[in-house]
């Protein structure tokens, strides 16, 4: 297995194809998300945890593992068809990385949920987070 120590954090991706992405996939991944949260090597979104955003997020990480392989996935469905957790991470610099490509929703939206919020069970706990 390849160690992230030896994967260069650069998007192999040209200016006209990132641009296309981020028209797209991620233009819907930003609206999806209700609440983000800051890691200590990237962030954690939340979502609405119905099949049409499982399905977007594991479409945007297959993109994504194509043009970053430097990047970390990790989702999360909580129980009860409760929200959807995807946490990016990797390494060092990848925070700045991430800001870069996702824009705003990695500040801004930090622990304000969006109106879709209310939608989210709050039977979920910080621990859901990490």
């Amino acid at each position: 297995m390849k160690g992230l120590a030896m994967t260069p954090m650069a998007c192999s991706l040209t200016t006209v194809e990132l641009r296309d992405r981020a028209a797209a996939l991620l233009a819907q991944f930003r609206a999806a998300v209700i609440e983000t949260e800051e890691l200590q090597e990237g962030y954690a979104f939340r979502l609405l945890g119905d099949g049409k955003w499982i399905a977007l997020i594991a479409e945007l990480i297959v993109a994504e593992r194509e043009c970053c392989p430097f990047l970390k996935f990790e989702m999360a469905a909580l129980p009860n068809k409760g929200s959807v957790i995807v946490r990016v991470n990797g390494p060092a610099d990848t925070k700045e990385f991430l800001r870069a490509v996702l824009g705003n929703l990695c500040g801004w939206l930090m622990h304000a949920p969006s109106p879709g919020a209310d939608e989210l069970e709050q039977k979920s706990s910080a621990e859901d987070w990490r």
